[in-house]
């Protein structure tokens, strides 16, 4: 009888994950309800990595705008703006994200543009991509995936004007 009711508490207990708050503390209580993690690489760090193409990239949160979108800590719209070595301009995409219950967030870009995972660690967002990203603009650029320096990045919390140039082609 015993074994019944732990079985029956893996369940109950599954069915109704515990989170760990991160949408509010990285996202929601921010001041206005906006966030911005953003990294640009110099030279020195790209001349390290030669198989990284991407030379900035931004994650941006801006609650009015995920409220369009349904904004819940299960699903969320954010922008996601990267520019690449060879490329003048930036490029963004939307992205729908969820609060997982081991913590962090699991995204999705529009259009199959691709997969990665927010890490929730210390005082940067980690971005550990699950494959290739594809983001399309002017033209279409690719990065991350197999053989490539571009699969995971350390993003400290940045000014929001650096969030509005990354994804003002989404605008």
């Amino acid at each position: 009888m015993r074994l019944k009711f732990a079985i029956l508490g893996l369940f109950v207990g599954a069915a109704s994950p515990a989170f760990a708050g991160d949408y509010e503390t990285w996202l929601a209580r921010k001041p206005g309800s906006v966030a911005c993690y953003a990294r640009t690489y110099d030279a020195g760090h790209l001349a390290a990595h030669p198989r990284q193409k991407v030379r900035a990239i931004a994650f941006d949160f801006e609650a009015r705008r995920a409220d369009a979108e349904g904004n819940t800590p299960l699903r969320f719209l954010v922008g996601l703006g990267v520019r690449l070595k060879n490329k003048p301009d930036w490029y963004a995409n939307a992205a729908y994200c969820g609060e997982t219950p081991q913590g962090g967030f699991d995204c999705f870009l529009e259009g199959d543009g691709g997969r990665f995972r927010l890490v929730t660690t210390g005082p940067v967002l980690k971005m550990v991509l699950a494959g290739e990203i594809n983001i399309e603009g002017d033209d279409f650029v690719s990065f991350g995936g197999k053989g490539s320096d571009d699969n995971v990045f350390l993003l400290p919390e940045a000014s929001k004007s650096v969030c509005d140039a990354a994804i003002a082609p989404l605008r």
